[in-house]
């Protein structure tokens, strides 16, 4: 197989937890995705290929093993699958691996910069053995929008620890700007591991979402980070009331707020219970520092 040698390595994603176990020199070690279909929500751009392309083919284009870009621009080469995304929207890519496998590494060629309105997505990983649970595990923001318009290729490679998975969801999202426009382009996915499972690799560790298939997968990730950004836009004011509460409240209300704010990164449809709770509390702590109710988003 054939390499892009113009390359960037713009990301590595470190997992959770760091194993001390090493496969990086097991010869075992190969892309166990390769040829295999996946599925994907939402569904990719329509309207940049001819009227005769071939759309039930893209559930194999991102497994074929073509990585050799010789226009070094990906989102002109036919193998490569571009969607336009709505603000907060992520795509997920999903992978059945047809049976349970130690997983060690994910590879994602995708592009940014900016250039055509592309931009380079930030990378979340989920693993489930059911496609029912799906568990976190690996993070890694989008980059910050570039000053100038430039196509810059990537690969995005995430650890995963010699995670025990059958099946690999792949969630990308830009970072929200003027400049991008919410376009990514994606092409050759590689799952790296072994087949069977090792018996070294470890199981899912913890929070996970109930999902089952892509569609299920994306409804529930996009439905946490619009709620975790409406959360963080009601809860900065109240940065300003603390610089002026007595510091043990303050540092009590902060612990707090960081507490809700993971609550609903796990649980997107928690953010109205959420909600309530974080309104009562902060009910109790305005009344005990100004002596009356000051709830700034009522």
């Amino acid at each position: 197989m054939k390499f892009w040698t113009s390359i960037v390595l713009a990301a590595v994603v470190v997992c959770l937890s760091s194993s001390a176990a090493s496969y990086g020199a097991d010869e075992k070690i190969r892309n166990i995705a390769l040829n295999r279909p996946c599925e994907f929500y939402p569904d990719r751009l329509r309207g940049t290929r001819e009227p005769s392309h071939d759309y039930a083919g893209d559930a194999l284009r991102l497994s074929n093993g073509y990585t050799d870009y010789q226009s070094r621009t990906m989102f002109t080469d036919i193998t490569a699958l571009d969607w336009q995304h709505g603000i907060d929207a992520p795509l997920v890519i999903l992978f059945d691996l047809g049976d349970e496998a130690t997983v060690s590494e994910v590879r994602v060629y995708t592009s940014g910069g900016g250039h055509a309105g592309i931009t380079e997505p930030g990378l979340r990983v989920l693993t489930s053995l059911d496609n029912k649970a799906f568990f976190f595990a690996s993070e890694s923001p989008a980059p910050l929008p570039p000053e100038q318009r430039e196509h810059r290729p990537v690969i995005k490679v995430a650890k995963l620890d010699n995670r025990r998975a059958r099946y690999v969801a792949i969630s990308l999202l830009p970072r929200r700007s003027p400049i991008t426009n919410y376009r990514m382009v994606t092409d050759e996915i590689e799952i790296m591991g072994t087949m069977p499972a090792d018996e070294k690799s470890t199981l899912p560790p913890g929070r996970s979402i109930k999902a089952s298939g892509a569609e299920e997968v994306q409804g529930i990730l996009g439905e946490g980070i619009r709620a975790k950004n409406r959360f963080k836009n009601l809860t900065a004011s109240l940065k300003t009331h603390r610089t002026v509460w007595p510091k043990p409240l303050a540092e009590a209300q902060e612990k707090e707020i960081a507490a809700f704010r993971k609550r609903i990164d796990s649980d997107g449809g928690s953010y109205r219970n959420v909600l309530e709770e974080l309104t009562e509390r902060q009910r109790l702590s305005a009344r005990s520092v100004y002596g009356q109710d000051l709830i700034i988003w009522e």
